[in-house]
């Protein structure tokens, strides 16, 4: 069953309740809005999604992989295209500074936010775990060749490599929630430098 915008009722029911959740929280996420926004009866609701619990717990998961979906596909394209050294340095550069943009900011809010509703959630810590490993083993993969050629150290552990900056990235909102006596651009400075020592030994 669709709508004229080619959205079937579960993925209206699933986008309303994303941008509840995006601009206020689990809390404010209400049934009986939702089931009025999107105009469907609560069996509807349940049929497609089982609990409200059920609900939420696939908004944090796709607004989880949403990010993911944002970040690295693009990169995986530019590492893809590299033919040298240079011009893979060019890539990893490239991505620091889209992580850089401000605007980014909101998708690293996003990710953390679907990481804190996975405490206690098992079903939903899998999912996030599962979703991760994916682009993990894709990053890497794309990275390989350049592993195999010596470019990139040899004694690497590439999807471990991937984890740890996904983690250090989210990381970074430690210094970006609010007022900070600390200097950003310093931390920019260090993920940089440690990434490149990482991959490259330099």
């Amino acid at each position: 069953m669709s709508d004229v915008s080619g959205l079937t009722v579960r993925q209206q029911l699933l986008e309303a309740a994303i941008v509840v959740v995006d601009e206020h929280g689990e809390a404010a996420l209400r049934v009986r809005d939702l089931l009025e926004t999107v105009g469907v009866t609560a069996p509807t609701l349940y049929h497609h999604f089982g609990t409200r619990q059920d609900l939420v717990d696939e908004v944090q998961a796709e607004r989880f992989n949403r990010t993911m979906r944002t970040d690295f596909p693009v990169f995986i394209d530019a590492v893809k295209a590299s033919k040298s050294r240079e011009d893979l340095l060019a890539a990893i550069r490239v991505a620091f500074t889209l992580r850089d943009d401000p605007s980014r900011l909101l998708i690293r809010f996003q990710r953390l936010n679907a990481f804190g509703s996975a405490y206690a959630r098992p079903a939903l810590a899998r999912r996030i775990m599962d979703m991760h490993e994916y682009w993990a083993r894709e990053v890497a993969a794309a990275l390989r060749p350049f592993q195999e050629s010596g470019i990139i150290r040899r004694d690497v552990n590439l999807e471990m490599l991937v984890a740890w900056y996904n983690g250090a990235t989210v990381g970074k909102l430690l210094v970006e929630i609010g007022p900070s006596t600390l200097d950003v651009a310093q931390w920019n400075i260090i993920m940089s430098d440690a990434l490149e020592h990482m991959l490259f030994g330099t």
